[in-house]
């Protein structure tokens, strides 16, 4: 994802995942935790609440 995001910026633009079940994205820590990993500014998270729901999750970030 580093590499893509590094590729993307040479043309201004910029890398977003979404949430979703069954994913690395499925739960509030995984993606803090994606997001400081990948630790680019032109990377982001189309947060969509409903497949936290659907996947049982809970939607507080535990600090």
């Amino acid at each position: 994802m580093k590499n893509l995001c590094d590729y993307a910026d040479d043309y201004g633009l910029k890398i977003a995942a979404q949430t979703h079940t069954r994913g690395p994205l499925e739960t509030i820590d995984s993606i803090t935790k994606t997001c400081g990993k990948v630790g680019r500014k032109n990377f982001g998270v189309i947060f969509d609440a409903a497949n936290l729901f659907i996947a049982g999750r809970s939607m507080e970030l535990k600090l």
